[in-house]
């Protein structure tokens, strides 16, 4: 059994650009993801996040390199459709518009479109439909109709739908881009509760730096090529870097950074908002015995 649950090993991907030439979308990509990890993809426009997303849920297909599920290369050319139907079933992927996503006209009923194509007995999609409901706090709308709800509410009918394929892995491409912020919160709470109670494995694609700073590590693209796998802390350490990639740093880090340079010395590196706080009543609490 593969350590890792996901692996690429020089992974290399192209696209056709306006003038029908093919182009480099992804350069040599290597990464391994464990079993329960919790992983940010940040980056700009145009810097493969979510080619990695779809090669990784089989909806493209690389134009060279290795892509390893759980140890079985996917990349073998030999598999079956129903093995690459397994593997979209493992690795879940919701998509920015949840919109897009939803396919039916009841919540209960687009919640068990999945499961029913899979031919899973009734009683057990049941049983399904109300685990993912109320995974992700959504019980009691199973006869609601999902173009009446909320943007979160709909992404986390989204998510409910892959919560019943019972997947192990949810790949997320910008799932909160078009959320406000009371939305982004209800589905970050969603993902952060499957990653650290469910066990399962979260990918999050995301312009969203306060998000990305709540992940085990985050990966950095950048015209189609990696250039950081870092934990949170060790990256948002180097502010200039990210700012020279065309990417924020997290409102916390923003405000330590302007304190330091105005001459007020924190300790540490504070990346979340409460060790922000905490940085700074320490500070205070020092100067004031300073200052008697």
């Amino acid at each position: 059994m593969d350590e890792y649950f996901i692996r690429t090993e020089h992974l290399c991907c192209n696209y056709r650009d306006e003038n029908g030439r093919e182009a480099p979308a992804l350069i040599d990509i290597n990464l391994k993801i464990k079993k329960g990890e919790y992983i940010a993809v940040i980056g700009r426009n145009g810097s493969g996040k979510s080619t990695l997303a779809k090669l990784l849920n089989m909806i493209l297909l690389p134009a060279s390199g290795k892509i390893y599920i759980d140890g079985k290369d996917m990349t073998s050319g030999n598999l079956s459709d129903d093995e690459i139907l397994d593997i979209r079933r493992r690795v879940g992927m919701v998509f920015q518009n949840p919109d897009n996503q939803i396919v039916a006209t009841i919540v209960e009923e687009d919640i068990a479109f999945g499961p029913e194509n899979l031919g899973i007995p009734t009683p057990e999609i049941r049983r399904r439909v109300d685990y993912a409901l109320e995974t992700v706090g959504m019980r009691g709308y199973e006869k609601h109709e999902p173009h009446r709800l909320s943007g979160g509410q709909k992404q986390r009918i989204a998510i409910a739908g892959v919560l019943a394929m019972q997947p192990e892995c949810i790949i997320l491409d910008e799932a909160t881009a078009m959320l406000d912020p009371r939305g982004r919160a209800e589905v970050i709470n969603t993902i952060e509760l499957l990653n650290r109670e469910r066990k399962i494995t979260v990918i999050m694609i995301t312009h969203h730096m306060n998000e990305a700073v709540r992940a085990d590590r985050v990966i950095v693209l950048s015209d189609g090529r990696l250039l950081r796998d870092y934990p949170p802390r060790q990256l948002f350490s180097e502010p200039d870097f990210l700012r020279r990639q065309g990417l924020g740093v997290p409102q916390s880090v923003e405000l330590i950074d302007e304190l330091r340079r105005q001459g007020i010395a924190l300790e540490g590196e504070p990346v979340t908002p409460e060790e922000c706080a905490g940085a700074i009543m320490k500070y205070l609490k020092q100067k004031k015995a300073h200052d008697g």
